[in-house]
């Protein structure tokens, strides 16, 4: 396929290159409008980003704070395109993630409100009947219980002292030689 072929089907941006920017149209079928915000957000301290649109496509448009070559416009571009394909994989995993995150987090702060709850046990109000993770695969399930068997045993080790208050961590002990003299009456 030549790069004429590639620009025509979408799979290669058109592109023109001026003295202090770079054009090139992204088709819509290949990135939503919210992937090319999020890159174009990215950017945005590098070089000042305009998008526009067209029928079917985006059209961006780099210009550089301060001046660039056609080289250093076209690796920007490139950039750019690479960051293109970076946010559209990272919006798919947090969605094919997004139940299990949720659980997570669910588990985590039921977990957490049960354990540092300063409400007598008969005074707690019962929990609700339907929970966020019921509606999982077991092994999701099992997936999730080992996740958080980890973090639990990370927690209870400890071993930098993060769990540890202030208080306990910076607890001073009196030592002899600090202890004040007292005083001794004849």
């Amino acid at each position: 396929m030549t790069q004429t072929d590639k620009q025509k089907t979408g799979l290669m941006p058109q592109t023109e290159l001026f003295e202090d920017k770079v054009v090139f149209s992204i088709s819509e079928k290949t990135y939503k409008l919210d992937i090319i915000k999020m890159t174009a957000f990215i950017f945005i301290d590098r070089c000042y980003v305009h998008l526009d649109r067209t029928d079917d496509s985006f059209v961006v448009t780099l210009t550089g704070k301060e001046p660039l070559s056609a080289k250093e416009l076209e690796a920007l571009q490139g950039e750019f395109l690479n960051e293109l394909l970076n946010q559209a994989v990272r919006k798919q995993i947090g969605k094919e993630n997004s139940k299990i995150r949720e659980m997570i987090v669910a588990k985590a702060l039921l977990s957490a409100t049960r354990a540092n709850s300063a409400i007598p046990a008969g005074a707690r109000p019962e929990p609700e009947q339907v929970r966020p993770w019921d509606d999982v695969s077991q092994e999701e399930q099992d997936e999730l219980d080992k996740l958080l068997n980890e973090i639990e045993s990370e927690i209870e080790n400890d071993p930098d002292g993060i769990g540890t208050s202030w208080d306990d961590k910076f607890k001073s002990e009196e030592k002899p030689e600090d202890k004040k003299p007292e005083d001794k009456k004849k």
